[in-house]
């Protein structure tokens, strides 16, 4: 009956926008008529949005991304969504189960250390801001205030100056984020690659990363994949997680 059935659906923001805007506009009118089809009208409204937007193009996603496995069942590592199905009573035990408890829900922030000069700020802050997600802050350590006289309009200012002699620890403690953040060490002149962030949190969700810990609160290191690329030019950032070792 559609081509999509419990689909999972990645677009730049703006293309997803003009997507779910004519899904929407499609689920209302049929909402509207009494007379028409109900079942599965998700499914419909993917498939009639699809075919009404030739001006976006979709790719579909290899079928072993999304799982919609009964509760208890094994799920393969290349499984990155899962659907519940909530239509059947009994899957709303799959909420309890582990893929769901353990999700990483950690907030990342790429710092960024500016000593004498800002040259290629912009194209280190611009990759950062490319990636749009909202658990990640871009925080800048300015030491000897170059960024001072630094003109923003060539670039999109959503990051944290932290300037002088202030603390990006005390900044970070102050943001209370929890659990504890990822910090990925971006030297000003490198740029993200498109997409590296989100290898990283993929790496993070599936164990993938391995933790040093400390006997101390402070910066505690992590190792990544070795295949894994954060940055264009390939380079491998230092990449810490904030520990704590007592509460307050």
């Amino acid at each position: 009956m559609a081509r999509f059935s419990a689909s999972v659906i990645i677009a730049p923001r703006v293309t997803a926008e003009a997507y779910f805007d004519r899904v929407a506009a499609y689920l209302a009118g049929m909402m509207r008529d009494r007379t028409a089809i109900g079942w599965h009208l998700d499914q419909i409204a993917l498939n009639v949005a699809h075919l009404a937007s030739d001006d976006i193009s979709l790719e579909p996603l290899p079928a072993g991304v999304m799982l919609s496995a009964a509760p208890g069942q094994e799920i393969p590592p290349e499984a990155f969504f899962w659907s519940v199905t909530y239509s059947i009573s009994s899957n709303a035990q799959k909420l309890t189960e582990t893929a769901f408890t353990r999700y990483e829900k950690a907030p990342f922030v790429v710092l960024t250390h500016i000593y004498k000069h800002s040259n290629d700020f912009v194209a280190t802050a611009n990759s950062v801001v490319a990636e749009n997600y909202g658990n990640v802050t871009h925080i800048v350590k300015d030491y000897n205030y170059a960024l001072a006289n630094f003109i923003f309009d060539c670039v999109d200012p959503d990051f944290i100056v932290v300037d002088g002699p202030k603390s990006v620890a005390s900044l970070v403690a102050s943001m209370t984020l929890e659990p504890p953040p990822i910090f990925v060490h971006l030297s000003c002149g490198e740029r993200l690659r498109p997409g590296g962030l989100l290898d990283l949190m993929l790496a993070v969700e599936k164990g993938e990363v391995i933790a040093f810990p400390s006997g101390e609160d402070g910066l505690m290191p992590l190792l990544i994949p070795p295949n894994l690329r954060i940055t264009e030019g390939g380079e491998t950032p230092a990449i810490f997680r904030w520990h704590r070792t007592r509460a307050g």
